[in-house]
């Protein structure tokens, strides 16, 4: 099998199809926003890296058939979706992470309900001098595992 395909599936199994038991937020009243057939629809947040993956090895109507509506770049602006879960699938630099910490600094206004993480490779500790675990788990309010 040649590797597009094996990322491509790599990426729908793990990242696209994930869905996980959402924790009760305290306070929380929002709802999932669903479509036809109750498919909670979510967006896909990448980065540079995530959006070359994702374009080369799979195809929208694939990743729309999973739920999911928007797939957009994490450097851009975005218009928050409060009610929407997003999938972030993002390298672990100190760019990428600062972005995903920024979608959540003002808890009154995130910019999604929820946050899952994938990062494009495992994380290390002490790049450009910097700990990207601890800048991570900074914003972690809920269980995470790392794969």
């Amino acid at each position: 099998m040649a590797l597009k395909v094996l990322v491509g599936q790599k990426i729908m199994n793990e990242v696209v199809k994930y869905k996980p038991i959402a924790p009760k937020k305290q306070g929380s009243t929002s709802t999932p926003k669903t479509g036809p057939g109750g498919i909670e629809w979510r967006v896909l947040v990448v980065d540079k890296l995530g959006m070359r993956m994702v374009s080369a090895c799979t195809k929208m109507h694939e990743i729309s058939a999973e739920g999911i509506t928007l797939v957009e770049d994490i450097n851009k602006k975005r218009e928050p979706l409060p009610t929407m879960d997003a999938i972030y699938l993002i390298t672990p630099s100190d760019e990428s992470v600062r972005a995903l910490i920024r979608d959540f600094e003002n808890p009154a206004r995130p910019m999604y309900r929820y946050a899952h993480v994938f990062f494009t490779e495992g994380l290390l500790v002490g790049f450009s001098g910097h700990i990207p675990m601890l800048i991570f788990t900074s914003i972690c309010f809920y269980t995470w595992e790392t794969y």
